[in-house]
């Protein structure tokens, strides 16, 4: 049996709006409505929030901009280490676990930026950037799971393992318990910075919808701190890293070694030069001040001590005769 849809009527004025009335009629009855724009007679689309979204493509603009200042290097240095022979195998795992998720944010950035591009020119290839932007979302968090799992494993090995090792006929502590300490002390300050980075911009959303009635506000703030993750995450950890600082001068210094040759023969140079000169002048270096009246009596009395008696000043030949 064929079911007869309803009719929806209103008028849509010539300068936009919808016409002023108070109900909307259905097939002669009146219903509520909530609708505030139309289409002109001219088919031109009246665009809703227009002032909000250029603020929030500008804001997205700026911060993955910065973004990517940061990440472009950070992710260079990564992958000067990432196949690294010189690097034990843990090492190596973190820094491709880190090139990876470095450039899982960097494809994010980018598409971000043509997001808005694309969406306000309603361009047809639309879609294609929705399933883009979705599967490299999910690559990031795929690559942050990998993160906090290599962060976790040295975690539960050092608290559900043994520190003592059996000997022949004894039991003697492990003598590498200071550095698991060191390690865990590492693991778990890694790991507070990674729920910092990556939860706090879903924490500060929900406290800003719950303050602001505006969506606006929390809005843009979630775009600012999810467009500067790239920031925090390259100076967390690549720039202030003291890993990556180690492994990047000695990576550095094999490139250019000569470089490093001479910069430290011209430091030992100038250091034994200054030895050497305090060791000639040492007046030159320590000032030494004398007082005159103790000198002239330090003389006086060393005079009296090497002064030799008349009797033995007598020659031998008079001492015979």
């Amino acid at each position: 049996m064929a079911t007869k849809c309803s009719k929806f009527t209103k008028t849509c004025l010539s300068n936009g709006t919808w016409e002023k009335k108070a109900k909307l009629e259905v097939d002669g009855a009146h219903v509520l409505y909530n609708y505030t724009t139309c289409k002109e007679a001219g088919k031109q689309t009246l665009v809703v929030g227009k002032e909000e979204f250029r603020i929030h493509t500008l804001v997205t603009l700026v911060t993955n901009v910065i973004s990517l200042a940061f990440l472009l290097p950070s992710i260079v240095i990564v992958a000067l280490f990432r196949y690294s022979g010189s690097l034990d195998s843990g090492t190596r795992r973190m820094f491709r676990i880190r090139f990876h998720f470095l450039s899982s944010l960097i494809l994010v950035s980018v598409v971000t930026l043509a997001w808005d591009w694309v969406v306000g020119k309603e361009h047809p290839i639309c879609k294609v950037l929705i399933i883009l932007q979705l599967y490299l979302r999910s690559a990031t968090y795929f690559w942050m799971f990998v993160e906090g799992l290599n962060i976790l494993v040295p975690l539960l090995q050092y608290c559900f393992s043994d520190r003592d090792y059996d000997g022949d006929c004894r039991k003697t502590p492990e003598y590498s318990v200071a550095i698991q300490l060191y390690t865990v002390r590492k693991s778990i300050r890694s790991f507070i910075f990674l729920v910092l980075l990556f939860g706090i911009n879903f924490i500060f959303t929900w406290m800003f919808y719950a303050i602001y009635t505006d969506i606006l506000v929390p809005y843009i703030i979630n775009r600012v701190v999810d467009g500067l993750q790239g920031v925090f995450v390259c100076i967390l950890w690549v720039f202030c890293s003291k890993q990556v600082q180690q492994n990047f001068k000695r990576a550095v210094s094999r490139k250019w070694s000569h470089v490093f040759v001479r910069f430290h023969a011209r430091k030992f140079s100038t250091t034994s030069s200054t030895h050497l000169t305090q060791a000639i002048h040492p007046m030159s270096v320590t000032p030494i001040v004398l007082d005159n009246a103790k000198v002239s009596e330090h003389l006086k009395t060393t005079r009296e001590v090497l002064e030799v008696p008349e009797m033995e000043r007598l020659s031998p030949d008079e001492d015979r005769l």
